[in-house]
Order: C-alpha cells, then structure tokens, then sequence
C-alpha cells in the first residue's frame, strides 16, 4: 500500500475525488471519515477544510512516519498497518471511508490485504446513504476491470466508475449505501462536476486534440448511431488503447479485449 507522494500531489484525479468527498451531500462537520492517505495527507486535509473534525477522521498507512503525521495533525485515531487489519479494529459508523489502494483486485499472497474483505467491512462500517471509493491499478492482472466491479457486496450500489491511467491502468468507483436512484444521479452529478472544474485548472486543458498515437489510453463516447445493432450502446462510454488510425476515425481495442474499428475522431477523448 505505498503510495508515491509526489504523483498523488499532482493527480488530476486524486484532486477531482478528494474535492468530491469534501462535497458530498450526506458528509457534516460532525461526519466520520476514513482514508487511506499518503504524508502529504491531501485526502484528510479536504475533509478538514470541509469542517470535520481531525480527531473523526482515521487515517490508515502502512508507514509509521505517515501516522506520526497524521496524528500530530490531530488525527487521533489513524493506525499504521495495511487496511485488512486496521478496517477490523475500526467499530464506529462513518459517512465517508476512501480507500485509495495502489494495488490491484486480487488478495496478496504475501502481505496479507484482502481488498474483498476491506470492502466487505467498509460496507458494514458506513451509515446509511454513506460513500465508499476504491481505487485499484488494473494493469498488471487479466481482467482487471472486471474484477473490480465484482467486489460489490449487495448493500452498496455503484453510483459512478472512471478509468485512468497514471502509472499504470487504474480504476476507481463510487459506491454508496443506497437504493434510491436519485440520490446515486447526485453523485454522479457531483463527481463530474468536480472533474470538470480540475480540468480546467490542469495545464493540458486548454491544448488542442492532437492525433492519437498507438498504445494511448482513450475514452470513447458513444455519440448518435442510426444503426439498429448500436443503438443500445448510444450515450455509454467505453475505455481502451488505440491500436491505429484509419480513414474513417481510429481503431481502439477495448479494456474487455474487443476491438472496434473506425470509431470517429469527436468520439474519442484522452484519458
């Protein structure tokens, strides 16, 4: 569960998530917050400055110089150690837990994290409407995608998903302890809000599209499609690798394996 400080410093998407739990709809000055936080303390500090208190916000690390930091920034209970063995010791209810993982879907045959079952007793930690966001590198395993979406117990729904690449293929989700559809369309709402106002402080935002190269991550947007067998897939997004550029747009290879040809320019989006 390492982190590298200086990537997460710069990370659009860590900036657009931490801005994004400091906003959410259930999270108050009185909330309980849990996160999975790197020295810089990026995550607690957004929730601090939301009005939470330090001492209900619990920060996990696996680095003691980390907590050392944690706690003299007031966060009393963090701990060191790795998640699956600090989410068992943790009994109160939260609104908020952020488990930033660096690793992948599968359980560690050498450390011990479980990420099944850090999910499992986040689910049951969080109060009712409260979030829960994973992060998992989707890189290095086969199927990684799919198999961060199967760790989903029934009491939490996914509001939202989003992959990126930093390092490596990443993905992160949005679950939430809810049925209501309404309130899962306000997180979806929220979190795309809080993308877009990164994007517009990022340095690259304002560049033009430039042709996208092999090997380069994209997101297409499926747009207005008159053909019968595509109609379903209009309005959904998709995430892959080009593989070239041809007449009529690119050919991308999707994270499932499946290769699409001729998908047009405008549909495509750097990611």
């Amino acid at each position: 569960m390492p982190y590298n400080a200086s990537l997460k410093r710069s990370s659009a998407m860590k900036q657009t998530m931490n801005n994004f739990i400091a906003h959410l709809p259930l999270v108050k000055t009185s909330s309980k917050a849990i996160v999975i936080d790197a020295e810089t303390l990026q995550s607690s500090k957004a929730l601090v400055a939301r009005g939470l208190d330090p001492a209900n916000i619990v920060v996990i690390n696996n680095e003691e110089h980390v907590i050392e930091l944690a706690k003299n920034a007031g966060h009393s209970k963090s701990m060191v150690g790795i998640s699956t063995e600090v989410l068992r010791k943790l009994h109160s209810r939260y609104d908020c837990i952020y488990l930033d993982f660096c690793g992948t879907p599968e359980r560690s045959q050498t450390t011990g994290w479980d990420p099944e079952k850090d999910i499992l007793m986040a689910a049951d930690k969080l109060n009712d409407s409260g979030v829960l966001i994973v992060t998992f590198t989707t890189g290095h395993i086969r199927h990684g995608v799919r198999k961060a979406l199967l760790i989903r117990p029934d009491t939490l729904t996914k509001a939202h998903q989003v992959q990126y690449s930093e390092t490596s293929p990443m993905i992160s989700i949005i679950l939430a302890k809810t049925r209501s559809c309404q309130y899962l369309q306000t997180l979806e709402r929220l979190y795309l809000e809080m993308e877009q106002q990164v994007q517009k402080v990022q340095p690259n935002s304002k560049r033009k599209r430039k042709r996208q190269h092999e090997t380069e991550r994209v997101r297409v947007t499926w747009k207005t499609d008159d053909r019968d067998d595509y109609k379903e897939w209009i309005g959904k997004e998709f995430y892959g690798t080009v593989l070239k550029k041809v007449k009529k747009g690119y050919n991308i290879k999707y994270d499932d394996g499946q290769i699409v040809d001729n998908i047009p320019c405008h549909w495509i989006t750097r990611v």
